[in-house]
């Protein structure tokens, strides 16, 4: 039988017959990479290279659900002991997402008094604490980050194999990079991933088709990530006034209009009962336009506190993107100073 190896792809021919029925593994005498051999079953084409693959994808499983107990624990005050970070994206911390579930009234009650209706708002779930990271992290260190977010959004439909060649990136992108793909590989984001160092400079990794990574890289980061920015925006601009200020959210709200059409927001965030709409895109943006400028009249908001946040946009572009869309157009770069002016301005009235 031949077998390949999955980091330099060289091809080995094996004796079927000498491998145990629980398996073995060789080394790759080209790169010293372990391949692992699983017995062939009958009629059951390229049952290795499956068994392989799931082995790997349980083993990714295991591990994102370690992590998630880990932060769940942490949260609780279960932890005693303080974790130094090991990398530098283990030192963000996750900013806090929740406040006084009560107050998500007051936005409800904005929403009924226009005769719109909440179909269904998404559950907390307990992976939150693991995308709320991983988003930060993104949103953070995006320029860095880019080349190889765009290169998983591409591949991952199909769960494709890829290589990211990035000897001619910065030190800082490098590190990003590797630091971004090992932690999505712990948490089962990426089925595969190996970095060779030089003289190669080669990220090489495998995209995971997982339903729930799908969702996190077409957008849902973003939200995540906006979300999570408006919080400090609102936290630091408390702590300056040395004051207390009390905000609320819904995020992903399926609604239905007047006109009994069904509609998905991505945030509508509330600060001292004042109404916040935010729109984020990953991707084209142009169809859009016509829709948001409708839902901007029928939520009663105006163009200062309707948002919605690009990542691939020209920043020079934004203003006239916002009189055209009637809302307050800016780049992932400059939605929290947007935002920070917007809110200075409401508190000063």
């Amino acid at each position: 039988m031949k077998i390949q190896c999955k980091q330099c792809h060289t091809f080995y021919s094996i004796d079927e017959s000498k491998i145990p029925e629980r398996g073995a593994h060789v080394i790759c005498k080209k790169c010293n990479e372990k391949i692992i051999i699983s017995r062939p079953l009958n009629n059951i084409p390229n049952s290795a290279d499956s068994l392989v693959r799931i082995e790997k994808l349980l083993e990714r499983i295991a591990i994102s659900l370690e992590t998630i107990v880990e932060l769940a624990h942490d949260q609780n005050g279960d932890n005693d002991s303080t974790p130094q970070p090991d990398s530098e994206i283990d030192s963000h911390e996750t900013k806090s997402t929740s406040n006084d579930n009560q107050r998500n009234e007051i936005i409800k009650s904005y929403l009924d008094k226009r005769a719109i209706q909440i179909r269904r708002l998404p559950e907390p779930n307990a992976s939150d604490d693991l995308i709320n990271s991983l988003a930060l992290y993104l949103g953070d260190n995006y320029d860095a980050i880019e080349r190889l977010y765009k290169m998983i959004k591409r591949t991952m439909q199909k769960g494709e194999s890829f290589k990211l060649h990035i000897a001619n990136d910065s030190q800082k992108a490098i590190s990003s990079m590797c630091q971004f793909s090992h932690r999505l590989y712990q948490s089962a984001f990426l089925a595969d991933y190996k970095y060779l160092k030089s003289p190669q400079f080669l990220i090489t990794a495998r995209s995971s088709c997982l339903p729930h990574v799908q969702n996190f890289f077409s957008g849902q980061w973003l939200e995540r990530y906006i979300l999570q920015k408006m919080i400090e925006v609102v936290e630091s601009h408390a702590h300056k006034q040395g004051t207390h200020m009390k905000w609320s959210y819904l995020i992903n709200p399926q609604i239905i209009l007047p006109n009994e059409d069904d509609f998905e927001l991505d945030i509508l965030f509330e600060v001292q009962e004042t109404i916040y709409w935010v729109e984020a895109k990953t991707g084209d943006y142009q169809s859009y336009i016509d829709k948001y400028s409708k839902m901007s009249k029928i939520l009663d908001i105006d163009n200062e506190h309707a948002f919605m946040v690009l990542t691939n946009v020209d920043e020079s572009v934004c203003d006239s993107l916002s009189a055209i869309f009637s809302m307050n157009v800016c780049s992932i770069h400059t939605f929290m100073d947007s935002f920070a002016k917007v809110l200075t301005h409401d508190e000063s009235d």
